[in-house]
């Protein structure tokens, strides 16, 4: 009897036991963590909620965020006799605008583990800039405001500018840059590499790529807003919303160039491991069933001596509202140019963004430094990491761009006007936000020029050399000084001449043959005051026939310009009609007269 309860006992302890296991792992395996918001604005703070743990533990919060900039972040809360969690003391910042975070709940007594995720997003908006009047960013390529405030964007609508026309082509192509790349099948993609790869070691091959990394668009609009601030707009797509895609903007302040044909490489003359110091990226983030777009930017910096990576940079409060991110959110995004075969877009397929880039660049690079951007390149890649796998890009574009405190303006090509040549200097002094321009100069740093009020921005450069290096020098009250170099080249004009240099008198109804110098991009012959005379050749060769007049004593004017290295010359010659042929007398034969001595 003993023994039969004693195995009853047994029995009864092992179920019990087993309930109690059962309960422990279902427990775990329900154990909830989750967030009051997917996505939070500076200022806001994030309410933590969570079901099912030990009634009394205590709740590590670990926040993560991608990339990762800043500090892991803990947080703790104790489980109430229900088991449920419950926290409001994470406070988003500006500096987390654009990151992704995950957050992991552990009980400490239980040993529980949960996670999940919410973003730090920037928010849709409007750029305050003047082409097109407010550039508004909310995930649509078409001006679709139909009542004021007037709000541009990528093309016109109802109420608003755009800067593409509905083909895709750009009205300004200074300024706006719409760029395409082949889809859903074999084209340029990276053989393999990683973002912070020297460009002249990367390899490229006609691979296909997966669908979330596909790209077919992507457009870039520079801008200035009523204070002078550069911003720019950029957008771009991807072939599928399955997943999360992160689309680079490199800005290189050298060239880089593709080679090859179906396969190839890349050759970059940045000084500083393929690139230059300070180069940076803006990047855009799309994730799957995001409402919002996230943006990060890295600067290539200089990590140790002689070597190089991209950093993830910290936005700071100074740039609050300089930075609008969305994506499209429904299906049926109208883009009337056409992306991926279609017309419209699938939802969190496009996403766009605008960055006042002199606040970004002051507050993330440098609040004194000047940028000359040569080059634009656009590229997928599979994570935020700067070591991450690139996947689709478009071919890098050459452009001349200035950003930053100083800019000289472009470069100058001028026509020789003789022994000196005039240019008009054109430069901008922007200074950082909340600082001032105390000073400007410009300086000549080579060749022979002189310069006219060089203490103003709009100066007058006299160059009597084939080229001269001009230099705008801007010094803000802040001890910033920052300078940026124009590159001046004068042309030489080569100078007219119509050969023969004599033979200024012809005879009526000649042909007469004229020839220009040799080695003319272009020839013009023209007649003035033609009197009779008359082109009998094509006119637009070097050696031109003309026929005079048949009257006596009048003139021609025959004209000529040529053009050289872009510039052109104009001379003339007048020749005149004259019989200046000498009148001929033939006599008759010798003629003898017989005569006789008895003639009387």
């Amino acid at each position: 009897m003993k023994s039969t309860i004693t195995q009853s006992i047994k029995i009864l302890l092992f179920l019990l036991f087993s309930i109690l296991s059962f309960s422990t792992e279902a427990l775990a395996q329900s154990s909830t963590v989750t967030t009051d918001k997917l996505e939070y604005a500076p200022g806001q703070y994030v309410i933590v909620t969570g079901a099912n743990w030990l009634p009394g533990e205590t709740v590590k919060l670990t926040f993560e965020e991608t990339p990762l900039i800043h500090a892991v972040e803990y947080l703790y809360a104790t489980a109430d006799l229900a088991g449920n969690i419950n926290n409001s003391d994470y406070l988003i910042q500006v500096h987390d605008q654009g990151q992704e975070f995950k957050l992991t709940a552990t009980g400490l007594t239980s040993g529980y583990q949960t996670e999940t995720l919410f973003a730090d997003a920037f928010v849709a908006g409007v750029a305050p800039v003047l082409i097109p009047l407010n550039f508004n960013i909310d995930g649509n390529l078409v001006s679709t405001n139909t009542v004021p405030p007037i709000v541009g964007d990528w093309l016109t609508g109802p109420n608003g500018a755009g800067v593409l026309t509905n083909a895709g082509v750009p009205i300004n192509p200074l300024t706006t840059f719409h760029l395409t790349d082949l889809y859903n099948t074999n084209e340029d993609n990276f053989a393999s590499g990683k973002v912070n790869d020297n460009p002249n070691i990367l390899t490229w091959v006609t691979n296909p790529v997966g669908d979330k990394v596909d790209v077919n668009n992507a457009l870039i609009h520079f801008s200035k807003d009523a204070f002078g601030q550069q911003w720019i707009m950029v957008g771009a797509d991807h072939f599928s919303n399955k997943g999360t895609v992160y689309i680079d903007f490199e800005f290189l302040q050298n060239k880089l160039e593709i080679t090859g044909t179906t396969s190839g490489g890349f050759i970059s003359s940045g000084p500083d491991g393929g690139r230059t110091k300070d180069d940076f990226i803006l990047t855009l983030l799309l994730t799957n069933g995001g409402s919002t777009a996230g943006f990060f930017i890295s600067k290539w910096t200089e990590i140790s001596p002689g070597v190089f990576d991209y950093v993830d940079q910290t936005l700071t409060l100074g740039t609050l509202n300089a930075v609008f991110a969305s994506v499209n959110t429904a299906d049926g995004t109208s883009v009337p140019f056409g992306a991926f075969g279609n017309i419209t877009y699938e939802k969190n397929t496009f996403a766009e963004a605008a960055i006042n880039l002199t606040k970004v660049l002051s507050a993330a690079i440098d609040p004194c430094k000047s940028f000359g951007i040569k080059t634009l390149f656009i590229k997928t890649k599979v994570s935020a990491s700067s070591s991450a796998t690139i996947a689709d890009f478009i071919k890098p574009i050459q452009v001349t761009f200035a950003l930053g405190v100083a800019d000289a303006g472009p470069n100058q090509t001028k026509c020789s006007a003789g022994s000196s040549t005039d240019f008009q200097l054109a430069g901008v002094a922007t200074p950082s936000p909340g600082d001032s321009v105390s000073s400007v100069k410009w300086t000549v740093v080579s060749g022979t020029a002189t310069i006219i009020n060089d203490t103003t921005l709009n100066a007058i450069a006299t160059v009597s050399s084939s080229t001269a290096t001009i230099r705008l020098t801007v010094k803000t009250l802040n001890g910033c000084e920052s300078f940026k170099d124009v590159i001046l080249t004068v042309t030489p004009t080569v100078p007219c001449a119509i050969t023969p240099l004599s033979n200024d008198n012809v005879c009526p109804l000649s042909s007469n043959t004229y020839s220009a110098p040799d080695g003319m991009t272009s020839y013009a012959w023209s007649l003035s005051n033609a009197n009779g005379a008359t082109i009998t050749s094509v006119t637009n060769s070097q050696n031109v026939t003309v026929a005079a007049g048949s009257d006596c004593n009048k003139s021609y004017t025959l004209l000529l310009t040529t053009t050289s290295n872009g510039c052109s010359s104009s001379c003339e010659k007048i020749v005149t009609v004259k019989d200046i042929t000498a009148p001929t007398f033939t006599a008759p034969a010798n003629l003898t007269i017989y005569t006789s001595a008895t003639c009387t």
